[in-house]
């Protein structure tokens, strides 16, 4: 994620000491203004030592005193592509580094979404041995819950919190690749902050996005808003054209509503039920942790999945048209771009439990493209504008307002 700016988060400890994600929690809406999700982070304070021990019990069953530490932080869902399970922070600012060393290759890898297997962390899973490894490090019984799976000795999820997984089989890991479905959608569908807002508060938003396929080259022609860059119009253009893309998309916001319906409790995990926007054999990186027959993901480094080409045609597209095919300019009308003030000079952190002020452009994490193979290759095209119909005037440029921190909505 190198290209991503450093950027500070508020709300998370800034006390100088290492703090690890452990989990991805609760979904919430708190900014009423613009609608935008919340989601919950679990962070426990960590030591060199220490950074890659995900244990909630250490000998004798006594409580690590770490996790006794872990906090439950509530931060916009527009910040969702960097906060990856591992990821270390320290007074706030992401790391390079991450807590889990294990990265995986795995070729050729069969997403068949019609046989993949949802789970969660209470249902029971059948083994067909008994692992006999010590130091309470292990410890599985024959048949256990997938939550007590991660939780002795790996991952200290508590037993209120309902996490939704997808199990796919490998030949290596004969009991499965354990995907949690919330780094699927981190990965594929919310990959920046727009695609973020889209996926989790305004999916319906969709349908406002006008597009063409083009059968023989394999294209999608999408009419893009200006707020989406070129890069998103990959991951929106492989969404519109595919219906196991659109539907993994929009259940995200259907598990949200459904959670909110049938539980009393209004802070409930939504069971999301995420298809990989695919279904046909990909080459994946993965980082995570080997159990066993089976290895739990942690994080989704690289996909060689497929994208359509794309050629995209701007709302309020800025370029000159072609002078053979446009308008003469007393044929324009006039148009005025409201320009406001946007600056990260003073080096504000991100505040996640406040509106951002009007006068001041969000903070927006971008799409990282070398997270898809596939897109090393492909550039957006651009096709020629025969004709602009507006002529542009002077910018009205807004005061210049000191801004007291920034956001993500």
């Amino acid at each position: 994620m190198a290209q991503q700016p450093i950027i500070e988060i508020a709300e998370f400890p800034h006390d100088s000491r290492l703090w690890r994600i452990d989990y991805l929690g609760t979904i919430t809406f708190e900014l009423q203004r613009n609608n935008n999700m919340m989601i919950e982070v679990i962070l426990r304070p960590v030591s060199d030592s220490t950074t890659a021990d995900f244990s909630q019990y250490i000998k004798f069953q006594v409580v690590n005193p770490e996790w006794k530490e872990h906090r439950k932080i509530a931060v916009d869902i527009g910040l969702l592509p960097i906060l990856t399970i591992g990821s270390l922070w320290k007074n706030g600012v992401l790391l390079p580094k991450n807590a889990i060393s294990k990265i995986l290759t795995l070729d050729n890898l069969d997403i068949n979404n019609e046989q993949a297997r949802f789970t969660n962390s209470n249902d029971e899973i059948n083994y067909t041995f008994t692992p006999t490894y010590t130091n309470n490090k292990f410890n599985i019984k024959t048949e256990s819950k997938v939550g007590k799976l991660i939780s002795r000795g790996y991952f200290a999820i508590e037993s209120s919190d309902l996490i939704s997984y997808l199990v796919i089989l490998h030949k290596n890991y004969t009991d499965g690749i354990i995907f949690p479905v919330i780094e699927i959608i981190r990965f594929y569908y919310a990959c920046s902050t727009n695609l973020a807002h889209l996926a989790f508060s305004t999916p319906d938003n969709l349908s406002t996005i006008f597009y063409e396929t083009d059968d023989k080259n394999n294209k999608v022609i999408i009419y893009l808003p200006q707020k989406y860059t070129d890069n998103e119009a990959f991951i929106l253009a492989r969404i519109l054209s595919s219906d196991v893309a659109f539907q993994g998309f929009t259940s995200i916001k259907n598990a949200i509503e459904i959670a909110s319906i049938n539980s009393q409790n209004q802070n409930a995990l939504p069971q999301f039920k995420t298809h990989f926007p695919f279904s046909e054999p990909t080459n994946l990186t993965v980082r995570g942790i080997s159990i066993h027959n089976r290895f739990l993901v942690t994080q989704i480094c690289s996909c060689s999945a497929p994208f359509p080409n794309v050629a995209v045609i701007r709302h309020n597209d800025g370029r000159k048209a072609n002078p053979e095919t446009d308008i003469a300019d007393d044929d324009k009308k006039p148009y005025q771009r409201q320009q406001p003030t946007a600056t990260t000079d003073d080096d504000l952190a991100i505040q996640n439990q406040d509106e951002s002020a009007y006068s001041n452009q969000p903070l927006r994490l971008e799409l990282n493209m070398n997270c898809f193979d596939d897109l090393n290759n492909k550039q957006i095209e651009k096709l020629d504008k025969p004709f602009n119909q507006y002529q542009a005037k002077q910018r009205i440029i807004s005061k210049n307002i000191q801004a007291t921190g920034l956001g993500v909505d």
